[in-house]
């Protein structure tokens, strides 16, 4: 779908929510929710009530109310306050349509429109039932129980992927009852007027098109480890994970400095150039 198209479907999903939003959730339109910590271009963002499209800023913020996409090559990482990171493939169009995060109160409620493409969803502290963090497709709406799954939708239907722990799935639409728990390394898909199918073990084919942590073209590295989960492995995935971004991979765990031993690197002078006829060479 062309950036034109894409860009009209938002404007007009964008309003509709706006207009069924609650009072509390319309004032907070606008506020900072998260930072973008890696962009591969192209990469744009179009603020709540604006139309036009621009290109998002390394490090620059994401307001509640914003529409992400990225086109042909092109990948976000957003961090949000609570920890959460959202990871947006190519060709993905996404609206940042709510975010509470109050850890005082215990009391946490993300939503994300995926109207089109890919995204992943590694998501922070969650509050019991309290909490809630779903990512709505035309057709389906997925939720985490665990850590880490991701949500595609291709049109027209939407797939379920577990990385860690486990992921619900349901029908967007009400009147289609029924819904699955999707456990790690599971899957399962949703179409218009059906209930999800039952999770099955991700095949080495979907597994080949699923989204790595860190990107090879991004302009900023990728975000460190959060707070109570695992450290990632030398291949920047988190462990057990077989989805490894393509190419030559350095076998070199994240740490403090970068790879690099404490103090800095080993500096080695360079050996003594000739002097011939009097002339460095």
């Amino acid at each position: 779908m062309s950036h034109s198209r894409l860009g009209a479907l938002a404007a007009g999903l964008a309003v509709l929510s706006m207009l069924s939003a609650p009072p509390a959730l319309a004032q907070a339109v606008g506020k900072s929710v998260a930072t973008v910590a890696e962009r591969a271009l192209p990469a744009e963002v179009k603020r709540s009530g604006q139309t036009d499209w621009a290109e998002i800023e390394d490090g620059g913020e994401v307001l509640l109310g914003d529409t992400l996409r990225t086109g042909e090559g092109g990948r976000l990482k957003i961090v949000f306050n609570d920890k959460s990171i959202m990871i947006l493939a190519e060709n993905t169009l996404l609206e940042i349509t709510q975010h509470v995060y109050d850890p005082a109160a215990k009391e946490r409620t993300s939503l994300f429109k995926l109207y089109e493409g890919k995204v992943r969803a590694i998501v922070g502290e969650l509050f019991g039932a309290q909490s809630r963090f779903e990512i709505e497709t035309p057709v389906a709406v997925a939720g985490v129980k665990g850590t880490d799954f991701e949500t595609h939708h291709p049109k027209p239907c939407s797939t379920v992927y577990t990385q860690l722990g486990d992921s619900y799935a349901r029908n967007v639409n009400p009147a289609v009852s029924g819904d699955v728990v999707v456990p790690g390394g599971f899957m399962t898909t949703i179409c218009e007027g059906a209930k999800p199918t039952d999770p099955v073990e991700a095949s080495e084919e979907f597994l080949e098109g699923t989204i790595p942590l860190r990107g090879l073209d991004t302009t900023r590295p990728g975000t460190p480890p959060m707070d109570g989960f695992p450290p990632l492995g030398p291949d920047n995935q988190l462990p057990g994970k077989p989805n490894i971004p393509p190419g030559p991979q350095p076998n070199i765990p994240p740490t403090s400095t970068g790879g690099l031993p404490p103090g800095g690197a080993p500096v080695t002078p360079p050996p003594p150039r000739p002097i011939v006829n009097n002339t460095m060479q």
